[in-house]
């Protein structure tokens, strides 16, 4: 087992660029970057996750959606921590997503606050609005950036008046004494069911930045920051948390401010609030749209996950084993699985004959490498933005009803000794050995030693495959297909498919003659431009 070896093939070093072709495909452009050759390898001993959410230094210090309900208080919540409150107990509820406070007629200053782990780093993001406009005066709502205790720190100040008009500034707080240390001239609105969007930004000690952008929720990020300075006040250069504030004076009448969908993280991975989601074949694969969102907070899960409950979803793991979907309607996303040590020939997600599964937006490699683990396998299997690689094959189907959209499956294994092949691991991206009803759209599938895809009838049948604005490199023949005895696979269709160059052989794809007669090929073509060459497999 020492002389194991890997093929790390080459890491991302591509550059894709898409332009409209005349079919209303995409005519895909590879530019190579430094790639490595075929037969560079190195020892197999550890593998990194891509997802910048695993790096614990960029993971968020608190997320909270309000899912919860609570009264007299706003709680805790597993990611966030315990809200601590300045104000009547009354005051302060959860329900429908929101955090509220509930001002008096009287008027007052109230404020819920979390100190978890405070930071001279933050930026913090926010939905802000109104259930109750103030019926006299205006009502001042604010989000802390750098939250020394109640009454000292850092905030963006929304002054909301009775028709709603509302002007953004950036507020020093230090003790009772408060100062607006930049105004917006721009005024926005809040109104009851009209929130805005605040992203928040307070880093630095000694001299802090402080950057904010105000923006009607549901509508797109403006470019620029709203409001921008820097302060200097000695009591404010300390590490701090995060919270909200409401005041309102007594000639307000009753207000009811609601606070919704908190994050807080660094600045340098902060998280898209807005996050669009591109159709497949419209954009490159890579480790920026593929993968754990940034700024997704993980939970580590220690051991194995056999899932049996119908409906299961899970939601921002980072799983240290192995996981088994054998219910119905399982849900996977936001997560990483890494795997762990093993002697046992699996995959690191397995969607076995009793389940059905939905995978998005996660990452699976393994962390421990060997020639025993595949990535994604099984069937009855919906995924989407996925990020696989350091396994054998990065998806292994063996059943129907499999679609993979809009992923990058890349450097797989390779081992000189294998003790199931003597002539080395047959590492492919997607291996088909049975199965119909399977699409393979818009997905960057690279890397693999022997092939892109492989189809086999090893296990069964293999029918009405379709791969459509994929790209596809690297393999012996990047494509290969084979009968295994069972006669032409039916329903096999590649259109608009580009293929790198970079095979061992030469070779875009292999298939037997009477596979070759019944499948469909139309506008695949190589990097170089030219149309894909079909050889007699």
């Amino acid at each position: 087992m020492s002389s194991a070896r890997r093929h790390r093939g080459t890491r991302p070093t591509a550059r894709r660029m898409l332009t409209a072709a005349g079919t209303g495909a995409l005519a895909l452009g590879l530019v190579a970057i430094g790639t490595t050759s075929a037969s560079a390898w190195s020892a197999a001993t550890s593998s990194t996750a891509m997802s910048p959410s695993a790096d614990a230094s960029l993971q968020p210090y608190v997320v909270d959606s309000f899912g919860r309900t609570s009264s007299a208080g706003w709680g805790t919540d597993a990611q966030a921590g315990t809200w601590t409150h300045a104000g009547t107990a009354a005051a302060f509820n959860v329900a429908n997503g929101y955090g509220t406070m509930t001002m008096p007629t009287a008027g007052g200053n109230y404020t819920s606050r979390l100190a978890t782990a405070p930071s001279t780093d933050t930026e913090v993001q926010a939905r802000v609005g109104i259930a109750s406009k103030p019926t006299n005066g205006t009502s001042d709502l604010y989000v802390v950036g750098r939250a020394i205790d109640d009454s000292s720190g850092y905030r963006v100040k929304l002054k909301v008046g009775t028709d709603g008009t509302t002007v953004a500034s950036l507020l020093r707080v230090d003790g009772t004494a408060a100062k607006s240390i930049a105004t917006s001239t721009t005024p926005l609105s809040i109104t009851p069911g009209k929130d805005v969007q605040v992203r928040f930004q307070v880093t630095g000690s000694g001299t802090t930045q402080l950057r904010a952008k105000v923006w009607a929720a549901g509508t797109a990020e403006p470019a620029d920051w709203t409001l921008s300075t820097t302060d200097t006040t000695a009591n404010l250069q300390s590490a701090g948390g995060v919270g909200f504030t409401t005041y309102a004076p007594a000639l307000a009448g009753q207000t009811v401010a609601r606070y919704a969908d908190l994050w807080a993280g660094p600045t340098t991975s902060p998280r898209v609030i807005d996050r669009q989601v591109a159709a497949p074949g419209t954009v490159m694969p890579d480790a920026t749209n593929t993968g754990v969102p940034v700024g997704t907070k993980l939970t580590v899960y220690n051991g194995n996950l056999t899932i049996t409950q119908p409906g299961t979803v899970i939601d921002g793991l980072d799983i240290r084993g192995f996981v088994k979907v054998k219910a119905k309607d399982v849900t996977i996303k936001n997560s990483i699985v890494r795997g762990v040590s093993t002697t046992t020939a699996q995959g690191l997600v397995t969607s076995e004959s009793t389940g059905s599964l939905t995978i998005e937006d996660s990452e699976l490699y393994n962390a421990t490498p060997n020639w025993y683990v595949d990535g994604l396998r099984g069937s009855n299997i919906t995924a989407k933005r996925l990020n696989i690689h350091d396994v054998i094959d990065t998806m292994h189907i063996y059943g129907d009803n499999v679609t993979l959209e809009s992923s990058w499956l890349h450097h797989t294994l390779h081992y000189d000794n294998d003790p199931s092949h003597p002539d080395g691991t047959h590492d492919d991206n997607i291996q088909i050995v049975k199965g119909t009803n399977i699409k393979i759209t818009g997905n960057r599938i690279e890397g693999a030693y022997n092939a892109a895809m492989m189809f086999t009838q090893g296990s069964g049948i293999v029918a009405n495959v379709t791969m459509d604005k994929n790209y596809f490199g690297g393999g012996a023949c990047t494509i290969n297909i084979a009968e295994s005895g069972k006669g032409p696979i039916q329903g096999l269709a590649f259109t608009n498919n580009t293929f790198g160059t970079d095979s061992r052989k030469a070779c875009n794809v292999i298939s037997p003659a009477t596979t070759t007669a019944v499948t469909t090929y139309t506008n695949n073509v190589d990097t170089d431009g030219k149309a894909i060459v079909v050889k007699k497999g």
